[in-house]
C-alpha cells in the first residue's frame, strides 16, 4: 500500500508515517493500492481512497483505514447489486448516510462495510481494543450499534451473498 500526501504538509506527512506504521502492526486488508492523505477532508473512499489527519490514534485511524478499504472490496463485488436489493427489503435507512443525495444505497452499502470492518477487526485486535476503537467518535452510530447488538443476524444475510472477507 502506498501513502502519498496531498499538500506535503506537516500533518500530512506525520499521518503518512503512522499509517505506515500502522500496515506493518496489523493485517490491513487491500484493496487499493493508493491512500491519499488530506488535511481538513472527510475520509472517504472512491475515487481515490482518502484518509484525513484528524486522529493520532493507531486504533482510530486502523479502523478507518480498514473501513474505507473495504468499500473497495464491497463495491467490486460480484453479488454487490443482489445482496444490496436484499437489503433493502430488510433494513430501513436510519438517515445518517447519504447526507450529500450522491450515494442512494449508502445506507444498505454501509451494513456490508461497517459489518466487514468489525469482523476483520475481531480478528485481529483484542476485546479490550475492538471495545475502545467502537467508543470513539463514530460517523454512523446508529448502524454501528446495530451491527454490534445483532451481529449473528446481519453475518447470516452476508453470508448468502458470500460477501464476508
Amino acid at each position: 500500500m502506498i501513502f502519498k500526501s496531498k499538500n506535503n504538509t506537516e500533518r500530512e506527512l506525520e499521518q503518512i508515517c503512522l499509517l505506515n506504521e500502522i500496515v506493518e502492526q496489523y493485517a490491513v486488508p487491500e484493496f487499493t493500492e493508493l491512500v491519499l492523505v488530506e488535511e481538513k477532508v472527510i475520509p472517504h473512499s472512491h475515487p481515490v481512497l482518502t484518509l484525513n489527519t484528524r486522529s493520532k490514534d493507531k486504533l482510530d485511524i486502523l479502523k478507518t483505514l480498514v473501513h474505507e478499504q473495504f468499500h473497495w472490496y464491497v463495491s467490486n463485488h460480484s453479488k454487490y447489486n443482489e445482496c444490496i436489493a436484499l437489503l433493502k427489503t430488510r433494513y430501513v435507512d436510519d438517515g445518517e448516510h447519504n447526507k450529500s443525495g450522491k450515494h442512494p444505497n449508502s445506507y444498505w452499502e454501509h451494513i456490508i462495510v461497517c459489518f466487514n470492518t468489525r469482523n476483520h477487526l475481531a480478528k485481529i485486535l483484542t476485546t479490550e481494543e475492538i471495545e475502545y476503537v467502537y467508543s470513539l467518535w463514530q460517523p454512523y452510530p446508529t448502524l454501528e450499534q446495530s451491527i454490534a447488538t445483532n451481529y449473528d443476524e446481519y453475518r447470516k444475510v452476508l453470508e448468502d451473498f458470500e460477501i464476508i472477507y
